[in-house]
């Protein structure tokens, strides 16, 4: 468009193109048409010769630039896709001496088929692992306050998504800065990846950015919402992942798979709760990426920012006695966020918007989704 532009500008004084074909007596349409072909036409090198003989010096100049700029965009794509290709061929050959060296190591050893495709799967899974979480190597050459604006803009997104993150975040942008940077951490996951189990330790919440979750848990009694279904194929295809994860799985306890959705959170209690265990298995359903706010880092984070430390230790005692309601009452614990209970009406009458409850259980509440 510019170019054209351009083009009809040169061409529109004595002896210029624009005269000689008379454009000015067609229709405006006809005017733009005409002027992208003709800019278009002087592009390629090869129309060079055509250009020096035009009638103006305006016409000539514009037409030996933008052949130049053709040329320096051409050859700057060639290299930008050249560069690519050899990486991508890089990798793929690294990836194909490894597993040359696998398939060699296990046919010296005789090591049976069904672990030699276990071990390759590994392989290939890390390969595309790496390929998916490259550019944070490439953030850390970005000056330090820069990387720290990037990640509380990308990050806080995701945290907003939780209530009480988003009302500290929001009440002390400086503390949401340290927060970002400092207490969470990015985690990128492939299909069928186990994201924590009942043997994993505690490290702090996880939060699904993108992508989607499914969780898995034993239940006494069937959750409202949540139906068990053997004949889907989510069940099929997770229903050995707590194999040999405890003697509990033998009980006649059923065994519930809710979804996670992004944006969702799960073990929240790790944060409030010391020496929190899993209570079931999170296993990422698709390639998804999860924040997990840790626990000892965001204490660490907090120390420096008083009124922040003060709520949050407000919030986790709040938190904990609707924990220790929801064990009195339900029997059962999980690493799924806290399902409003039923309170009586001196409680509804001193909870106001604002407090502590409200914060626990905002007002739009999304019910797991069955499967």
């Amino acid at each position: 468009h510019v170019l054209g532009s351009l083009w009809f500008a040169a061409g529109d004084t004595e002896g210029g193109w624009v005269r000689e074909e008379n454009l000015h007596e067609t229709s405006l349409a006809h005017q733009y048409i005409r002027s992208l072909e003709w800019s278009v036409s002087k592009l390629p090198p090869s129309a060079l010769k055509s250009t020096v003989e035009l009638n103006t010096a305006a016409e000539r100049w514009l037409g030996i630039f933008g052949t130049c700029m053709a040329l320096l965009t051409g050859s700057l794509f060639i290299s930008v896709l050249t560069n690519t290709m050899a990486e991508v061929a890089r990798e793929r050959t690294r990836t194909t001496k490894i597993l040359q060296a696998v398939r060699r190591y296990c046919h010296t050893y005789s090591i049976s088929y069904a672990y030699t495709r276990q071990m390759k799967r590994y392989v290939e899974r890390e390969h595309r692992r790496n390929e998916i979480q490259c550019h944070m190597s490439l953030l850390q050459t970005l000056p330090e306050g820069m990387v720290r604006e990037l990640f509380q803009e990308a990050r806080s997104r995701t945290l907003h998504a939780h209530a009480f993150f988003k009302e500290i975040g929001l009440s002390d942008p400086g503390m949401e800065l340290n927060l970002c940077s400092q207490a969470v951490n990015e985690l990128y996951y492939l299909a069928g990846d186990v994201i924590f189990d009942t043997t994993s330790k505690a490290e702090g919440m996880y939060q699904i950015a993108a992508g989607q979750g499914i969780y898995f848990f034993w239940s006494q009694s069937e959750p409202l919402g949540t139906r068990r279904r053997k004949d889907s194929l989510d069940f099929i295809r997770f229903q050995g992942v707590f194999g040999g994860a405890s003697a509990r799985s033998q009980t006649a306890f059923p065994m519930v798979q809710t979804s996670v959705e992004a944006r969702g959170y799960v073990a929240e209690a790790a944060l409030w709760v010391k020496a929190w265990r899993h209570q079931g298995q999170l296993q990422a359903l698709i390639e998804s990426r999860a924040l997990l706010v840790s626990t000892d880092l965001l204490f660490k984070v907090l120390q420096g920012y008083a009124n922040c430390m003060a709520n949050t230790v407000v919030y986790a005692r709040c938190f904990v006695q609707e924990l220790n309601k929801t064990a009195r009452l339900c029997k059962q614990v999980t690493d799924l966020p806290l399902a409003p209970l039923q309170h009586n009406e001196g409680e509804k009458k001193r909870s106001r918007s604002g407090s502590i409850t409200s914060i626990l259980f905002p007002p739009k509440i999304v019910q797991p989704e069955s499967r």
